[in-house]
């Protein structure tokens, strides 16, 4: 047998490449516990600095009654004590020195003072012989390794002003004017699904009075993302000089879907307009009653367009209901506006279906803004022969129903006037009625035996069937809305979830609002 020795080009390659990589790893690693070993020491030598500045001063405070303070320069003020001994409080920014009394020291290299701030406040209403009076003595000092953290001095002093004299003790070396932050709007604020989110911004008011609306100093993190039902935060922060935090706020946002549908539950709806935009409506009419397999009801149209409208407008929204067919009774026609059905003791028609339209302004029909028309109830003729399909509903104009005899029929409504009702007479013990602004005309009954389909209701209703004669569809109506269409219920047009389309609608109706985009 035959045993190799040594490894091939591919091993070398594989073994050098496994080796570069833990190399790299450990030097990492190197670096990192470097970076660790150096913070750590500067962080010691700091803490250590600042118990030795701040002992010395509370030494004395804590042991000794202060007499008399007095400032002796801009960046220097002088304690006198009860014992007769005094000691000076100085320090530069420029050298980075500090001074009290003996002790002098010079800040850590890569420190810097930050805002100081000495002065005193007096309580009033306070008992003789008790302290009323608080000395502050800030002396920030930050290091640019180890950011946000105050290695300086920070001493509050109680004494009696009664017995104490301290003359102008006010010190205020600002390296940095104070800023803080004001949000423009809501700090609960919300986003539309599909649009992106338009920051209302913010002011930023400086310790001198300035005010500067969206401040370039400050720094803005975070983004609304567009998954609904989900809150997300901005984040406002500006720093000073040392790169601390001077103030810091935040905005919460919350993602709602940018559209509102409504089903029909037979009541008028509302809707408050959640901000200033443009707004797709769109509207789908109800089907009217249907009687079998062919005698069935008109189907509803669907209309559709663009209106701009202020926030905290209040909008009234109908949803139509599907017409319904009872055999030997009459029945109402579908909400808003639906005809009712001819009775009959041997079969009775199909009910009108509603119109679903939207009302600005209030609730009568003259404050209708769009409407899409509902269909016509079907005819009490159920034959393969000769069928009773109700009347389609929407478009400038509904549609006839199918039933061959036309004088059976009602006739559809138009953009200016209700359809007129069948005009067959002959043994009708119940004329049908015409259609009208909004509502559908109803059927009327033959000899008590046969009954029309109810009208469908619409901007103007179709008009009602007798005997096996079928209800006519109401028009659709589109107002002063921007790029509106209207459609009739033989014709394709959207579903109401939008992902396809439909010859007509069936069942009850529906309303979407959408809105397209905010406006200011």
């Amino acid at each position: 047998m035959n045993y190799k020795k040594g490894f091939t080009i591919v091993e070398l390659i594989a073994s050098f490449a496994l080796t570069s990589l833990i190399v790299a790893l450990l030097f990492e690693v190197v670096f990192i516990l470097k970076d660790l070993y150096t913070d750590s020491g500067i962080k010691t030598e700091l803490l250590t600095k600042q118990a030795l500045m701040s002992e010395k001063i509370n030494d004395e405070f804590t042991t000794k009654t202060l007499m008399v303070a007095t400032k002796c320069g801009t960046t220097c003020i002088d304690f006198i004590f009860t014992d007769g001994t005094s000691s000076k409080l100085s320090f530069d920014r420029k050298e980075k020195t500090f001074k009290y009394g003996n002790y002098k020291t010079k800040l850590v290299d890569g420190s810097e003072y930050g805002n100081i701030d000495i002065s005193t406040e007096t309580v009033l209403n306070v008992s003789y012989g008790l302290n009323n009076s608080i000395v502050r003595i800030k002396i920030p000092v930050y290091h640019k390794l180890l950011k946000q953290q105050d290695f300086g001095i920070n001493i509050v002093y109680q004494y009696d002003s009664r017995t104490t004299a301290i003359s102008g003790l006010f010190v205020s070396d600002i390296l940095d004017l104070e800023k803080r932050i004001y949000l423009t709007g809501s700090q609960n604020d919300i986003a539309f699904s599909g649009i992106a989110y338009q920051d209302p911004g913010y002011f930023v008011v400086s310790g001198d009075g300035t005010v500067s609306e969206d401040d370039e100093s400050v720094i803005v993190t975070g983004s609304v993302g567009s998954e609904v039902g989900k809150t997300y935060t901005i984040t406002y922060t500006i720093l000073d000089s040392n790169d601390n935090v001077m103030d810091e706020v935040t905005r919460n946002v919350s993602v709602i879907d940018s559209s509102t549908s409504f089903t029909y539950n037979g009541n008028v709806q509302g809707y408050t307009v959640p901000v200033n935009g443009l707004y797709k409506v769109e509207v789908w009419g109800a089907q009217g009653g249907t009687v079998g397999e062919y005698a069935v009801g008109g189907k509803g149209g669907y209309t559709t367009g663009q209106i701009n409208l202020a926030k905290n407008t209040i909008l009234n929204i109908y949803v139509g209901g599907q017409g319904s067919f009872d055999k030997t009774k009459s029945v109402s026609g579908g909400f808003n506006g639906g005809g009712a059905s001819g009775y009959g003791s041997e079969i009775s028609g199909g009910s009108g279906g509603g119109a679903s339209d939207i009302r600005q302004g209030g609730t009568s029909l003259n404050n209708r803004i769009i409407v899409a028309g509902g269909g016509g109830g079907a005819g009490s003729r159920n034959s393969s022969t000769d069928l009773a399909t109700g009347g389609a509903g929407g478009g400038t104009e509904g549609l006839l129903g199918a039933y061959s005899t036309a004088s059976y029929n009602g006739q559809p409504g138009t953009s200016s006037i209700g359809g007129i009702a069948a005009t067959y007479t002959t043994n009708v013990t119940s004329l049908p009625t015409a259609g009208d602004l909004g509502i559908g005309g109803n059927g009327g009954s033959y000899s008590n035996t046969y009954g029309g389909g109810g009208g469908g209701a619409g901007y103007y209703g179709g008009g009602g069937g007798v005997r096996y004669g079928t209800g006519a569809g109401g028009s659709g109506y589109c107002g002063s809305m921007l790029n509106c269409t209207t459609y009739n219920g033989t014709q394709s047009f959207p579903t109401t979830n939008g992902l396809s389309n439909e010859t007509g609608h069936s069942g009850n109706g529906y309303v979407k609002i959408t809105l397209v985009s905010i406006t200011s």
